[in-house]
C-alpha cells in the first residue's frame, strides 16, 4: 500500500501542485524505509521506485539523475522477480521521459520494455493494450508540441 499510495500522492501533486500530496508521499516513503529496517524483502525495490517518482516531480533536477533513479528501480524490481512492478517502473519512466524530459526515443525505450513485460512476463493483456494506446498518445503529443514550438 505504501508504494501505490506514494505514487498516487505524487500523481495528485503533479496535477494540483498542492504540497499536502508531497507530504503524504513522504509519509509513505518513511513507512517503506521503516519496513526496510525490519528486513522486508520488497521494501527495497518499492523504495527505489518511490524515490524515482519523488525525484521526477522536483522542479530543478537533472534528467540524467531521474533516469538513473528509474533504472535503479527497474533493476531492483527485476532482481526481486517482481515483473509486474518492473513493468510499472518502466512505464513510469516512459511517461517521465515523454512528458517532462521530452525525450521521445528514451520514452519509447522504457514504454517498449514495459509493454514486453506486461504482455509476456505477466500476461496482462488488458494492461498491455491500455499502455500501447497511452504510449501512442504520449509520443504523438510530444511530436506535436515539438513541431508547434519550432
Amino acid at each position: 500500500a505504501s508504494l501505490f499510495g506514494g505514487i498516487a500522492s505524487l500523481g495528485m501533486y503533479r496535477d494540483t501542485a498542492h504540497r499536502n500530496h508531497l507530504k503524504l508521499a513522504h509519509k509513505y516513503r518513511s513507512r517503506l524505509e521503516k519496513a526496510l529496517t525490519f528486513g522486508s524483502p520488497n521494501a527495497g525495490p518499492f523504495l527505489a521506485l518511490l524515490c524515482a517518482e519523488q525525484l521526477s516531480v522536483r522542479k530543478r533536477v537533472n534528467v540524467d539523475s531521474v533516469s538513473a533513479a528509474y533504472d535503479r528501480a527497474v533493476s531492483a524490481m527485476a532482481e526481486a522477480h517482481l515483473f509486474h512492478l518492473e513493468a510499472l517502473a518502466n512505464e513510469r519512466a516512459g511517461f517521465y521521459h515523454a512528458k517532462v524530459a521530452r525525450d521521445g526515443p528514451k520514452a519509447e525505450e522504457y514504454f517498449d520494455r514495459a509493454l514486453n513485460l506486461y504482455k509476456y512476463k505477466w500476461g496482462a493483456i488488458g494492461k498491455y493494450e491500455w499502455l500501447l494506446e497511452k504510449k501512442s498518445q504520449a509520443l504523438v503529443r510530444l511530436v506535436t508540441s515539438s513541431s508547434v514550438q519550432t
